[in-house]
């Protein structure tokens, strides 16, 4: 399974008390309201992830075609399908969809954190078998014929393909994506949305309005308690 670290926001809450001044019940009455509170906890993370989840999806979104061109074909160099792949560095066209609809978050309670990734245990719907460069390639018209058409259409490369085959995990290839291969480029998806300005001051505003939200909800019940709020990134 990939997750991103980067996309991580966590949050660690305590609470001071000042204990000399209650009694057990009293504070058992604090222990109770502070259980609830994660409530408003879990709520402001959950809003985080939703952003950076609907942030790297519209980057998906604006993926242009803007670098090789390759086919992709079965078996007997039949043309299934043609897909122009984004330029290095940029964010990576759509295949199949399957990556856009596989990023996701999920908040974490017991340590108070939201978490962004690809979680899928669904594969491509198509295995390679094998990839021909035509690029620099010799290629004699006469033996290699198919090759040679593809290549005067000014294909990068061939892609062999198993339509009945079970593929690449979407969360591995995602990972190939955002992070690069000895061989390919990185195409940052999410990473990009993480040191947006936008984000930064969502950061910004969950970090200075929190506290204050919860030191709101103790005032309403009159309990005089303080809050530190610590975020890592």
């Amino acid at each position: 399974m990939y997750s991103s670290d980067i996309a991580n926001a966590k949050v660690k809450l305590s609470g001071i008390l000042m204990k000399s001044k209650f009694d057990q019940a009293l504070f058992k009455r604090m222990d109770d309201l502070l259980s609830k509170m994660q409530w408003l906890i879990w709520d402001e993370l959950a809003v985080i992830g939703s952003f950076i989840v609907r942030a790297v999806r519209e980057h998906l979104a604006t993926a242009t075609p803007s670098g090789r061109k390759y086919a992709y074909v079965d078996e007997d160099f039949n043309l299934i399908k043609e897909h122009t792949a984004s330029a290095d560095g940029d964010p990576p066209m759509s295949f199949s969809g399957l990556l856009m609809e596989s990023i996701d978050y999920r908040v974490l309670r017991e340590i108070n954190t939201v978490e962004v990734g690809v979680w899928s245990n669904e594969p491509w719907q198509w295995e390679t078998l094998y990839y021909v460069g035509l690029v620099d390639r010799k290629i004699d018209e006469e033996s290699d014929s198919d090759l040679a058409q593809f290549k005067s259409d000014g294909y990068h490369g061939v892609v062999v393909v198993d339509e009945g085959g079970s593929g690449t995990p979407v969360d591995k290839y995602a990972f190939y994506l955002e992070e690069g291969t000895e061989k390919m480029e990185a195409r940052p998806f999410i990473k990009p949305v993480i040191e947006s300005e936008e984000f930064r001051k969502l950061l910004w505003n969950f970090r200075k309005e929190l506290p204050a939200k919860l030191r709101e909800r103790m005032r309403r019940k009159k309990l005089p308690v303080y809050f530190k709020l610590k975020y890592e990134d």
